[in-house]
């Protein structure tokens, strides 16, 4: 008898560690937890992460080569392709572009939001 209640108590114990459940937002936080957003710049925020992501093809030094003659190290250049929605279209993977880098994985959770966020306050060159 002693036994089986052993048994049972070992039995509610793991059944009970079991069900522990949390969200990945819950433990980790969300984009906007996580990522700052606050006064996205152009100069320090985007060039960054285009330079590191995107301008190895896209620079106007090898675009014609290796990226379609798409130059996003331009300011002016870059517009086009903002104001067409291509950049976040490209670096959201959305249906419809072409997932961008093409060599490589899509960009961070952050740096699409910090790319959003400068287009939603005007994508000004600050």
């Amino acid at each position: 008898m002693q036994q089986k209640r052993a048994l049972n108590a070992i039995f509610l114990i793991l059944f009970l560690a079991s069900c522990y459940w949390d969200n990945e937002e819950t433990l980790y936080g969300t984009v906007a937890d996580t990522c700052d957003l606050v006064q996205i710049s152009y100069g320090l925020d985007v060039v960054p992460i285009l330079d590191f992501n995107c301008n190895s093809c896209h620079a106007g030094s090898s675009a014609a080569a290796l990226g379609d003659n798409i130059v996003l190290d331009d300011y002016n250049l870059l517009l086009n392709y903002v104001n067409n929605g291509r950049l976040i279209g490209s670096i959201n993977h959305d249906a419809g572009f072409n997932a961008m880098p093409r060599s490589g994985s899509k960009l961070s959770a952050c740096h699409i939001e910090v790319v959003q966020t400068w287009i939603n306050n005007g994508a000004q060159n600050d």
